[in-house]
């Protein structure tokens, strides 16, 4: 099975460079499907400001919505952050992201993103906003 999008990405910013998912986000593959709800808040991708010329801005590229997954998933740490990353790549190729740039972005996570994952809030505000669907 092809992964992909069952819904679309819809947000409103809250601040600057932060955004709160408005409708449920369903993305699937052929192991999961993983559903980010409405509340749940983020900062889009983390493109560092002097790449946005280059890779694109946080939000508004073909990437947005993986980038929600993403962040979901490091947020309520219902996955290893290696499969976290994995997924991310997964979902900007079934979002329609260049592959070049998905390659780029996946990069980019892995040798960057450790500290994110490893920022503890409190999870289960996050993680009552994530649900996993094992097929």
């Amino acid at each position: 099975m092809k992964p992909k999008f069952l819904s679309p990405l819809e947000v409103r910013l809250i601040g600057y460079q932060s955004f709160e998912l408005l409708t449920p986000l369903t993305f699937e593959n052929a192991k999961f499907v993983i559903t980010v709800y409405p509340g749940f808040d983020y900062d889009g991708a983390s493109i560092p400001q002097a790449l946005w010329h280059i890779v694109g801005c946080p939000m508004g590229g073909l990437y947005s919505a993986a980038a929600c997954i993403h962040d979901a998933l490091y947020a309520s740490r219902l996955f290893n952050r290696k499969t976290c990353d994995k997924l991310f790549h997964e979902a900007m190729i079934a979002s329609g992201t260049d592959r070049s740039l998905a390659k780029r972005m996946y990069l980019a996570v892995r040798a960057f993103g450790e500290s994110s994952y490893e920022e503890g809030e409190d999870l289960s505000k996050y993680r009552n906003l994530v649900k996993i669907d094992l097929k």
